[in-house]
């Protein structure tokens, strides 16, 4: 037991020297970029976050959305698959589905297909049905957030 922790720590301190050496060499490489670190730029990591909202805190209002920042419905877990929506125009935006996806669930939402203003609905398990404008908008920096009033 003893050996394989002193094994380990071995292990790891090579680990450590080796990555130092790799980011001291990157550093001294000037302004040139590694495959790996373009690769890095382009990850799902840098993409925006989503807004969030209560679907009771829609009815009425207009939410602006954009085509890489998509309107996610904050629903109970035990209801994501129970909520519909639709569109008055289903070339500006969509409604998806939550539910099981296999391995993991998602929560219902709104994605933008291009720029314009529709009408949405959802519909809860309750059958209320909450009515609210979506307006899809080119620039990320337009998008209702989710702290917006």
């Amino acid at each position: 037991m003893r050996r394989s922790a002193v094994v380990l720590a071995g292990t790891l301190a090579s680990v450590f020297l080796v990555a130092a050496a790799c980011s001291s060499g990157a550093e001294s490489a000037g302004s040139a970029q590694s495959p790996e670190s373009s690769a890095e730029s382009s990850s799902p990591a840098s993409l925006p976050a989503p807004i969030f909202f209560d679907p009771a805190s829609l009815q009425g209002r207009t939410i602006k959305i954009s085509r890489d920042i998509p309107l996610v419905l904050q629903v109970d877990d035990s209801e994501l698959d129970l909520w519909t929506g639709a569109v008055g125009d289903p070339g500006i935006a969509g409604f998806s589905a939550g539910g099981s996806k296999g391995s993991y669930s998602v929560n219902p939402a709104f994605d933008a297909k291009r720029e314009g203003t529709t009408a949405a609905t959802l519909t809860g398990p309750d059958n209320a049905k909450i009515s609210f404008t979506l307006t899809v908008v080119a620039d990320n920096e337009d998008v209702t957030t989710s702290q917006s009033g």
